[in-house]
């Protein structure tokens, strides 16, 4: 049997709604037991997911469809949490046994010392002690919400869990639908493992996503660099990184108008801040790469799945800088070993639209912004890696350019964040961000396990 029938995290199942029900465990018999006999046989099972994707039975994700009531279901545990299951083996990643408060000042996140203890500026709810957290996703929110409210009466009867926080959110609306808030398309550019994300008869989304070993995303196997000492239990499971995502998105549109003028003079206000954005970012908002298309958006590309992630950087920042979002995230070629740090993202907006209050000053009134989600073996070696790029100012290295390329300007986090690059005629030139435009307000880490484990920790371990 493949190791799809093991898995019960599923990065790739496609969803319109997503809510998060963060929990403590009050008590660890009524849970195991709420957890036999109720949540284990409604779990998603990657196998199940990749089936529906590939009879195309799955709607596309972001959109609802009232139609459609199938609803996904997966559970993640905290340190804390497999420490209270009696699951106390170490599973060699520093980051996750810390927590994800304690790591938050290593993710550049705002916050102050306190008697000797960082402190993140993150909403209080998330500075709680987190045992776990149920993840649910729809096309149908009434199925959603129902299936959110049978599981809270679930365990209200075995007093299993007290829930800490409650998160309930969904994608922008049409024509709006792919982009996040500040415009911008994402989720396009992710590894791929052949049997888990595409096949013989089912194609990579998008041609030239990296082709990666499964042991990336799935503890004990291959490409799993900690593969002989993760405890038996943690084979076919993934760490689960959660982060909350403010987005200052009417200044962060302010800043591209400024600038984009001030770089691009020539152009009308609007084209010029598009261009900076697009910059910044390393894609146009349609998704088209800079790389591909420099000076404008080309529908042609953004279009066509062929050609919208099929593409090399330069080694220069003729057409892309080295800060760019992108390029800090994902290097490709021009960082050699890129692929090892690679993980999977399946994230989603959270809050309303901008409104018409808050683009008048320009200032944020309303929270809004991205609840980034992502899956791999190793958070050490994944995200916190990639995460630590965005506020490296000396990445790429040196061997590419003489000068500093800067930090990401939209999710790195110093006071002092410069770019390079952002002016194709005056690529030394650094270009100021200003205040963060994205400010991380809570998260943790989780270990989700395979349904053999969950069973495990059902009965009793």
């Amino acid at each position: 049997m493949s190791l799809l029938s093991y898995t019960s995290s599923s990065p790739g199942l496609p969803k319109a709604f997503e809510y998060f029900i963060f929990f403590q465990i009050d008590n660890v018999a009524g849970f195991r037991d709420t957890m036999r006999s109720y949540v284990i046989p409604k779990i998603s099972t990657a196998r199940e997911v990749f089936g529906m994707m590939k009879n195309k039975t799955f709607p596309p994700s972001g959109f609802p469809n009232d139609h459609w009531e199938y609803v996904g279901c997966s559970v993640g545990f905290s340190s804390r949490g497999l420490a209270e299951l009696n699951l106390t083996d170490y599973l060699h990643d520093e980051a996750f046994h810390r927590g994800q408060k304690r790591d938050a000042k290593d993710l550049g996140d705002a916050g102050s010392e306190r008697n000797g203890v960082f402190q993140p500026d993150w909403d209080t709810k998330y500075l709680e002690d987190i045992h776990g957290v149920f993840q649910i996703t729809a096309h149908n929110n009434n199925k959603g919400t129902e299936f959110v409210s049978n599981l809270r009466k679930a365990f209200a009867h075995s007093a299993g869990i007290k829930q800490v926080l409650y998160l309930s959110t969904k994608f922008r609306p049409d024509p709006h639908t792919p982009q996040e808030h500040f415009g911008f398309r994402d989720g396009i550019a992710k590894p791929e493992f052949k049997g888990y994300t595409f096949d013989d008869e089912l194609p990579m989304k998008f041609a030239g996503s990296p082709v990666v070993d499964p042991g990336l995303i799935l503890m004990g196997r291959k490409g799993d660099l900690e593969k002989e000492r993760r405890p038996s239990w943690a084979i076919d499971g993934s760490f689960f990184v959660f982060r909350k995502l403010k987005q200052l998105v009417p200044e962060f549109h302010a800043f591209l108008q400024e600038n984009g003028a001030k770089i691009f003079p020539t152009l009308k206000p609007d084209a010029a801040a598009d261009k900076l954005g697009a910059r910044i970012f390393g894609r146009w908002k349609s998704g088209t790469p800079v790389v591909l298309s420099p000076d404008r958006d080309d529908k042609s590309i953004s279009d066509d799945p062929k050609r919208v992630n099929n593409f090399q950087y330069p080694r220069d920042q003729s057409t892309c800088p080295f800060a760019a979002h992108t390029q800090k995230s994902y290097p490709r070629n021009n960082l050699p070993g890129s692929n090892d740090h690679l993980f999977r993202r399946a994230s989603i907006p959270y809050g309303g639209e901008v409104e018409a209050d808050e683009l008048e000053v320009p200032q944020t009134k309303r929270d809004r912004g991205l609840i980034f989600l992502c899956y791999q073996s190793s958070i050490e070696r994944g995200f916190k890696y990639t995460q630590q790029r965005f506020n490296n100012p000396d990445f790429p290295s040196a061997n590419l350019r003489s000068d500093s390329p800067g930090y990401d300007a939209v999710l790195g986090t110093t006071l002092d964040r410069y770019m390079t690059g952002a002016n194709p005629a005056k690529q030394s030139e650094r270009l100021l961000a200003g205040i963060p435009f994205v400010e991380a307000k809570g998260g943790e880490y989780f270990f989700m396990p395979s349904i053999a484990t969950l069973n495990q920790i059902a009965t009793s371990y």
